[in-house]
Formats: C-alpha cells, sequence, structure tokens
C-alpha cells in the first residue's frame, strides 16, 4: 500500500470542486491548513509533536499557509474540540493520531467534525495510520477524506498543489 490512500475514492476533476463518490463537493479549499493534535487525557506528559511541526515548515517553505491547534497543550473535551475545529477559518484540517489505543476516540472527533462541518477537508496522518488504515477505512469511512500512511511533510505539500492548481493528480501522490 502506498503512503496515500482515499477511501472515499477522493479525486479532483477539471472543474473547480474536490468530488467525493460520497456525493458531496467541495469549492477548491483555500490553502491554509490547520494541522490538529487533539486531546488527550491518557497521555502522562505534555510533549512537543515534533511531527506536525515538521509538516508545517514543509508547508510554509512551499508557500502555504500552516498553523497548529495543539488541544493536548491546549486542553478542551472532545466537543469543544470539534466546535473549535468547525469555527476555525481553515478549510483543510489536518489531525495527527497519538497512539493506537486513542485512534477511535479520536476518529469519532472526526466523525464529528464531518458532521457538523462538512465543508471541511480532513487529512488524517500520524504515525499509528500504516498500521490501522485497513480497519480505519472499514469502521469511520465518513470521518476523513484523506489518509496519509508515512511521512506525511512532502505528501501534505503534494496534496495542497493539487487542491490550489489540480497538478500532480491525486492518484500520483505518493
Amino acid at each position: 500500500m502506498d503512503r496515500f490512500s482515499g477511501s472515499r475514492g477522493l479525486a479532483c476533476g477539471a472543474g473547480a470542486s474536490l468530488d467525493t463518490s460520497a456525493g458531496r463537493s467541495y469549492s477548491r479549499p483555500s490553502m491554509d491548513f490547520l494541522l490538529a493534535r487533539p486531546p488527550s487525557r491518557t497521555l502522562p506528559f505534555i510533549y512537543e509533536d515534533l511531527g506536525l511541526e515538521v509538516v508545517a515548515a514543509a508547508l510554509r517553505s512551499a508557500g502555504f499557509g500552516c498553523r497548529i491547534d495543539d488541544g493536548v497543550q491546549h486542553p478542551a473535551t472532545f466537543g469543544e474540540y470539534v466546535e473549535r475545529l468547525a469555527r476555525a477559518p481553515e478549510r483543510i484540517v489536518g489531525l495527527t493520531l497519538h497512539a493506537e489505543t486513542l485512534a477511535d476516540a479520536h476518529l469519532r472527533l472526526l466523525a464529528n467534525l464531518k458532521r457538523v462541518a462538512p465543508e471541511k477537508v480532513v487529512v488524517v496522518g500520524g504515525h499509528p495510520v500504516a498500521a490501522i488504515a485497513a480497519e480505519v477505512a472499514m469502521k469511520y469511512p465518513h470521518a476523513y477524506d484523506v489518509l496519509v500512511l508515512g511521512d506525511g511533510d512532502q505528501t501534505a505539500v503534494e496534496l495542497a498543489r493539487h487542491w490550489s492548481c489540480g497538478s500532480p493528480p491525486l492518484d500520483r501522490i505518493a
């Protein structure tokens, strides 16, 4: 399996919209990303999420806007965090999963986000995703638009380029 997988057939047509096989279409999103680390009450300590910072640096270096919303360092309930993400001006939300043990809770959070803010394009990554990608696709097909397997820095830049100008083609993003 390659590093990119869209469970709902995410594809970008020649027009100005992003289409999914689920029957939804999106206007091309602004290329500002919100990278999010969801809250966790089970982590025994607060640590800096270097993975998100690497992805943010890659996006900024490529000329795209990006900010990080760290739900661990700035805690909220899951409901409050969903509202915070839904109110954010960014159309693209990249969320990192902490650990396989938290993946179900985080994916339920994303399913709620897609329910209250269906216009958001949700990208999910983080080291546990590669290990549980098939399970995620089966259990939570409506919680996200894109799964990123492996390092996400270059993939995020390629996705931003795709959504801003249609190139590279989505099926060529690795």
